[in-house]
């Protein structure tokens, strides 16, 4: 409601139908009946500036936590409070607050998603495949319901029944850079390098600079025997990875792994 208020009072100003001063007048007059009247709502409120805004991890998970403990926080706070748990690493804390998201939900997809993701990170994949599969009864038409299956069959070392669950979320969104990375890596397990490569090649058009789509390309060309050119791949996905975030498939470790193992002298 803040941004809605916010947008509209902004784009009124610039357009000269309404006084700049009224617009922030407006702001903090909602900011503070909030603060005495549903202050958990503040806090979301904050907590998503801090977040989106101002990238400042800390302080939101800060608000956010402020307030669920209030006892009164909306379903988006657990879902966005699970989101940053699980994109600092807390997978344990992640799962409780995903799973109290989308008990709040029962027809939303994408927390279900990043719970399933996070139960199969918690090694939990027998939970992460009824979450999966839970997706695709309510959404059949919703890609990422099939990439969340791929993810858990994956997981479980079932490549083939990976691969179909990505095709079908590939004939789904087919300029999905996610899906074609994630069929790529399951060619790559199942030795299939040539259709790897033109997975992981359309990866590469669609997102050129993602440290995963980077890290997996300069892995086949080191298969392939293109080192050099690799090498620089693993530079340059290490230049694109965030240290502190664990929302990428590919862990940081592994990127200055390949990297190191690339500069060794043969």
């Amino acid at each position: 409601m803040l941004l809605v208020m916010l947008i509209a009072g902004i784009l009124l100003w610039r357009l000269g139908r309404l006084d700049g001063r009224l617009v922030l007048g407006a702001v903090v007059a909602w900011l503070a009946l909030g603060r005495v009247f549903v202050p958990w709502i503040v806090h979301e409120h904050i907590g998503f500036f801090n977040r989106w805004v101002f990238n400042d991890y800390q302080k939101a998970n800060k608000r956010y936590r402020q307030a669920i403990n209030s006892g009164r926080a909306t379903s988006q706070a657990y879902c966005a409070l699970g989101s940053l748990a699980y994109a600092e690493g807390d997978t344990f804390e992640a799962v409780r607050l995903l799973q109290e998201g989308a008990a709040r939900l029962p027809k939303d997809v994408p927390v279900r998603v990043l719970l399933g993701r996070a139960l199969v990170r918690a090694g939990r994949l027998g939970e992460a495949l009824e979450v999966a599969r839970y997706c695709v009864s309510i959404s059949e038409h919703n890609p990422l319901s099939y990439i969340v299956l791929g993810d858990v069959m994956a997981a479980k070392g079932e490549l083939e029944a990976a691969v179909s669950a990505y095709d079908k979320a590939l004939a789904l969104a087919p300029r999905q850079f996610e899906c074609h990375l994630k069929l790529g890596h399951a060619y790559i397990r199942l030795g299939y390098i040539d259709k790897a490569e033109a997975e992981l090649r359309k990866a590469m058009d669609l997102s050129p600079n993602h440290p995963d789509v980077l890290y997996w390309w300069g892995k086949l060309l080191w298969a392939k025997g293109d080192r050099q050119t690799a090498k620089k791949i693993f530079q340059k996905a290490l230049e694109q990875r965030p240290i502190g975030d664990h929302t990428y498939q590919v862990p940081y470790k592994e990127i200055v792994a390949a990297l190191s193992s690339a500069n060794a002298p043969s």
